[in-house]
Formats: structure tokens, C-alpha cells, sequence
């Protein structure tokens, strides 16, 4: 069975997304992801948001979560400094009230994790770097919390506008299920 090109690219970013997409849900099917949900929500403090360039995805999700009232924080695993975030990104967010116009990347080098900080990762290859940077903080993926939890949301730099869209929509959904769950809390 074969996709149209347009069809893989406006669901999945790519056929690379989509391979890893597949890759990642059956890894969390057989139960691989489980304990990354077994937050200990009455710990939380700060919720810190990571992908790979810092512009699209954490800034997006950083946003959202401080426009709620969540203390936030985000990072980039492989990011230079103080770039501003994805003209995309920017404008997504306007549309959704938000401004990433004061947006500057930082290298997860710089994070200095404290106690009652939630590291999540954009996909399950970001795990590695937030384990080693975790300390004492708890980490989890940001689409483990979506209403149809996966693990895996795709980098949307270089995808065409309407997966960029979407993933920003997947993000913010995401980010909302994480607030309502600590709001259930403990």
C-alpha cells in the first residue's frame, strides 16, 4: 500500500516522519514509553520543553504552557545561540495569541535542570540527551499526553505549511494535556 507524496507530507512531515512515526508507535505498543507518563505531578514546578533547533516545537510549546501560567523553560539539543525562533513558529503563535518575537535559541549544554523540573522531548531520539542533563528532574515525551498519546512529533523545519501547522496544532494539544493532567495532579 502506498501513499500519495502530498498525503505523506501534510500528515507526517516526510516519509522519514512517517517511518519513524510507525517506528515509535509500535515501541510504545508494546509498553516501551509507559513509564515516561508516571509523573509525580505534586513535584513539578517547571515544565521544560526540548527539541532539536530550539525554534519551532519547545518555543511553540514554552509559549503555550506560560500563557496558562506554567513556569516554563525550553532548549534545543543541537542549536546554536540566540537565534530567533522560525518565522513560521512566530507566526503560528500570533495567530494563537502568543508572541515568540523575543524568542532566542540556547544549546541544552546551558541547562542547568533544578529540583522540581519536567524535561520533555519532542521525540524519543531527544531521550538520551535529557537523561544525561536530568539530575534529579523527571522527564517524559510532550505527545505521550495528547488525547491519542505518541511519542514521536516530527521536526516540522523544512515541512510544508500544512504539516507545520499541524505539528504546532499537535504541540499546543499536547502541552494542554500535560497541564490538565498536573491540574488532576498528585
Amino acid at each position: 500500500m502506498s501513499f500519495p507524496r502530498n498525503t505523506v507530507n501534510d500528515t507526517f512531515g516526510s516519509r522519514r516522519g512517517l517511518l519513524n512515526y510507525g517506528k515509535y508507535c509500535m515501541l510504545q505498543w508494546l509498553g516501551r514509553y509507559s513509564h515516561y507518563r508516571a509523573i509525580r505531578w505534586g513535584r513539578v514546578r517547571r515544565m521544560v520543553f526540548i527539541c532539536k533547533g530550539n525554534i519551532c516545537r519547545s518555543p511553540v510549546a514554552a509559549a503555550y504552557a506560560a500563557h496558562e501560567g506554567m513556569a516554563v523553560d525550553s532548549c534545543g539539543i543541537d542549536c546554536a545561540e540566540d537565534l530567533p525562533a522560525d518565522r513560521r513558529a512566530i507566526e503560528y503563535a500570533a495567530g494563537i495569541g502568543l508572541d515568540l518575537t523575543r524568542h532566542a535559541t540556547r544549546n541544552i549544554r546551558r541547562l542547568h535542570p533544578r529540583e522540581g523540573d519536567l524535561l520533555l522531548g519532542m521525540e524519543p531520539a531527544h531521550l538520551p540527551a535529557l537523561a544525561e542533563r536530568a539530575g534529579d528532574s523527571q522527564i517524559s515525551l510532550v505527545g505521550l499526553w495528547l488525547p491519542r498519546p505518541s511519542p514521536y512529533i516530527h521536526d516540522p523545519y523544512g515541512a510544508n505549511p500544512e504539516y507545520f501547522r499541524r505539528c504546532e496544532d499537535t504541540v499546543v494539544a499536547a502541552v494542554r494535556g500535560l497541564l490538565e493532567a498536573k491540574d488532576r495532579g498528585p
